[in-house]
């Protein structure tokens, strides 16, 4: 009896390692691609989601209550132009740093997101 048990949970441990790891693969192979603007431009990702880091571009933002957000992400080689159809935090000023998360195409980033990094008041 001893015995069998022993191998009940040696196959119980194997499909347990086994499913885990699947899983995990499914999450790695869905997951957003985490990029800087500079790796954004290079990857040309096509239509994958992804979440790129920048800096808002000044002289970019335009905010108008008739079309979508626009504004740009500069790197230090090159700049994706973001579109934003939602309310954007109150943090988000030219010069800032932002996460942006959406869809790149072309260097254009149709986003369903977007974080704005607070300033440090410890400077």
């Amino acid at each position: 009896m001893k015995h069998s048990r022993k191998w009940l949970y040696g196959i119980l441990l194997v499909l347990g390692v086994a499913f885990f790891y699947a899983l995990a693969q499914s999450f790695l192979e869905e997951g957003q691609l985490f990029l800087q603007v500079d790796e954004a431009c290079e990857a040309g990702t096509g239509e994958k989601p992804v979440q790129v880091l920048g800096v808002v571009a000044p002289g970019s933002l335009k905010r108008d209550p008739e079309v979508p957000v626009r504004f740009e992400l500069a790197g230090e080689r090159c700049r994706i132009l973001v579109q934003f159809a939602g309310a954007l935090p109150d943090a988000l000023e030219e010069s800032r740093e932002a996460l942006v998360s959406g869809i790149l195409s072309a260097n254009v980033l149709k986003a369903d997101e977007v974080v704005a990094k607070c300033p440090s008041k410890y400077r």
